[in-house]
């Protein structure tokens, strides 16, 4: 029976291939090792079957992925077909296309058919070499073994062809029944207890809820890494641009004090220009104490020279005065 394998989140289903002598069921899973790249000898099971481990990529329950175990009869061995097809999850009878082979055909089909009286079991019918010349049409063979509610496929294992298709058409059968199977539970439940349902995907539904829960939280954890990063960028910036705006305080402070002293050296230039005026005897030592002014407030920085240029205009609207007729000081 089909189970989860919690510890390597997977389904793990088991298919058996009967039939026949010399059928092809070893020939059918020697093809599927070939594609499916499983070791390179079957495994033997107890000296009267024979194995191999399969993933198809294709088939999925849910988001996990399914694992299948093959087993197939040994030519000539004793198990029992209800004994070999004891819990597993799907079946396929490779049948003989030959005119001789019907009576065995007959009695696998008869077989198979006996020992899933009490299950639904999904069945696959696979009617190899119909590339014979004397070959029985496939749905003819199907139809006089009695066989026709299985589906089945015209294969030709010994070319390689049907072998594939027989494979996914019973894994898909497979899948399909596990995922009906809590319906089919749910109308078989007795009223006063109501089952949970098929425990496959009970434990399925588990993991899922788990899976989820730990998607949630990494997804948690990784957005509140997200927002931590952008505040941290954020705090970056503001202090950048407080560093910035700091320096900038202390620069409009730095100029505050430049232009305070720089009013007192015009001050102080006016005063002495004045002074200068009041005591000149002549025109002459006038000019040459504006002259001794202009040299001084030279030395006032290039910034200022807009301010320069005010004192200058004053010192020549000075001048003009004194070049008038002279009604105080001088007359």
């Amino acid at each position: 029976m089909a189970y989860l394998n919690v510890a390597e989140k997977r389904v793990e289903a088991c298919v058996a291939y009967v039939g026949p002598r010399r059928a092809g069921k070893r020939g059918n899973l020697e093809r599927l090792r070939l594609r499916g790249g499983s070791p390179a000898e079957l495994v033997a099971v107890g000296g009267e079957a024979f194995a191999i481990e399969l993933e198809p990529g294709a088939a999925k329950l849910g988001d996990l992925p399914v694992h299948v175990r093959v087993v197939g009869q040994r030519a000539g061995s004793g198990i029992a077909t209800d004994a070999m097809l004891h819990d597993v999850d799907g079946v396929v009878v490779v049948l003989d296309a030959a005119p001789s082979a019907h009576a065995r055909n007959l009695s696998v089909v008869m077989e198979v058919r006996s020992a899933l009286r009490e299950r639904s079991t999904p069945v696959v019918v696979q009617v190899n070499k119909a590339d014979l010349p004397d070959a029985l049409p496939a749905a003819d063979l199907v139809a006089s073994v009695a066989a026709t509610e299985w589906p089945h496929v015209s294969a030709s294992v010994a070319a390689d062809v049907g072998v594939e298709e027989t494979f996914q058409q019973v894994v898909g059968a497979v899948m399909q029944s596990i995922a009906a199977a809590p319906a089919e539970s749910d109308r078989a439940s007795l009223p006063e207890r109501r089952a949970d349902g098929h425990p496959l995907l009970s434990a399925l539904r588990r993991v899922l809820e788990t899976t989820a829960e730990q998607q949630a939280n990494a997804l948690s954890s990784e957005l509140a890494a997200r927002v931590e990063r952008r505040i941290d960028e954020r705090l970056q910036v503001l202090e950048a641009r407080i560093d910035t705006l700091a320096g900038m305080n202390k620069r409009i402070v730095a100029l505050e004090s430049a232009t305070e002293l720089l009013r007192a050296q015009l001050g102080s230039a006016n005063e002495e220009l004045l002074k200068a005026a009041r005591h000149a005897c002549s025109r002459e030592d006038l000019a040459a104490a504006t002259a001794d002014v202009r040299t001084e407030i030279m030395h006032v920085s290039a910034a200022d020279q807009e301010r320069v240029g005010r004192v200058e205009a004053l010192l020549n609207e000075l001048i003009e005065e004194l070049r008038k007729p002279k009604k105080g000081w001088f007359g």
